[in-house]
């Protein structure tokens, strides 16, 4: 399971995939606290679509912190044109 704790949560879309995995669509990367996150596995954030949410890559737990980073980095990166910002 992934979570995402955020302060708003309208600013979040919360996709539930095969197995209980929840699958989380970022749609206001300002609303986001990466420093909350519990996780069995890790969403590959990079790969994510609005509309693919569901079939979102997951990766073990012993690539987790390697992977959020390089996470954070690319959506910092990306934020404004998967979001029409």
């Amino acid at each position: 399971m992934v979570r995402f704790w955020r302060r708003r949560s309208h600013h979040l879309v919360d996709s539930v995939a095969p197995r209980s995995t929840r699958v989380v669509v970022l749609t206001s990367l300002d609303e986001m606290d990466f420093d909350a996150v519990e996780a069995l596995w890790l969403v590959d954030i990079c790969d994510l679509s609005y509309r693919d949410a569901a079939a979102a890559t997951r990766a073990p737990v012993t690539v987790f912190a390697q992977r959020l980073h390089d996470a954070r980095r690319e959506l910092r990166r990306n934020y404004a044109s998967w979001f029409g910002v």
